[in-house]
């Protein structure tokens, strides 16, 4: 397939030139537009000729938005398809949890009013759920206010994450120390969407390094309060 580039060496008219060209559906010439995260986050259309996009950067989340919306406008008639590549067992994950923690806290200030929402019978009603429920009674512990408080905060909390997952279409959330953890970077396999998801592709070598070295963690964690 034939490709063109855009970069911050090309004067405006010939990116112009070249976007053009790239958002023309008829024009078979250019197939693929590489260019870098930052040029690809401007004020660019691409929704005429293309729906399928491939991120090889791991950017924020912000940036990541931007990007898409390149293709996620009027008159894009077709389903689009957002790739975003990673390094597995890199601190290309460390990265990640960074930049997903800014954009749960955004979520979280853009979402407020979700939680005069959540009335004290939703609070009661999920407090039936034993889990649900223990997790609260930590809350409680460490907080001193109320059950239905803590419950109604926590209940926010989901619906924060559900919207950061159903955004970026994720697995499981990022912004929490399994996936920021860079002594091990299978600890996000304690995770159970990951662990799944790692098992259905042949990943059982992957869980068992895992295991292996929490029994060490374990283990030298023993050793160290026996001395």
């Amino acid at each position: 397939m034939n490709a063109a580039r855009i970069s911050a060496g090309q004067n405006p008219k010939e990116r112009a030139r070249i976007i053009s060209g790239f958002n023309d559906p008829a024009n078979l010439d250019v197939m693929i537009l590489v260019c870098s995260s930052r040029s690809a986050a401007e004020s660019y259309n691409f929704q005429k000729a293309c729906h399928n996009i491939i991120i090889m950067d791991v950017v924020g989340f912000n940036t990541i938005s931007q990007i898409i919306g390149r293709c996620y406008r009027i008159v894009q008639k077709h389903e689009q398809y957002i790739k975003i590549l990673t390094a597995n067992h890199t601190y290309d994950q460390v990265i990640l949890a960074n930049h997903a923690n800014a954009m749960v806290a955004q979520l979280a200030a853009t979402t407020g009013s979700a939680v005069d929402t959540i009335t004290d019978t939703d609070c009661l009603e999920r407090l039936k759920d034993r889990a649900f429920q223990e997790k609260v009674n930590k809350a409680v512990g460490a907080s001193n206010r109320s059950h239905v408080e803590e419950a109604r905060e926590i209940i926010y909390d989901d619906i924060v994450h559900a919207k950061f997952r159903r955004n970026y279409g994720v697995r499981s959330d990022r912004d929490n120390v399994h996936w920021s953890n860079g002594n091990c970077m299978d600890a996000k396999l304690l995770i159970a969407e990951e662990r799944e998801f790692y098992l259905s592709k042949g990943g059982s070598a992957a869980i068992s390094a895992l295991l292996l070295w929490l029994l060490l963690l374990y283990s030298v964690g023993r050793g160290l309060k026996m001395l």
